[in-house]
């Protein structure tokens, strides 16, 4: 149970990366 919200939060995380990354290559 620990182990699938640790997958669900470190995913969570890298694709709120993503979107920011792809939010700056908008505006440039």
């Amino acid at each position: 149970f620990v182990v699938f919200i640790t997958m669900l939060y470190a995913i969570s995380k890298i694709k709120r990366e993503n979107i920011i990354d792809a939010l700056r290559d908008d505006m440039t």
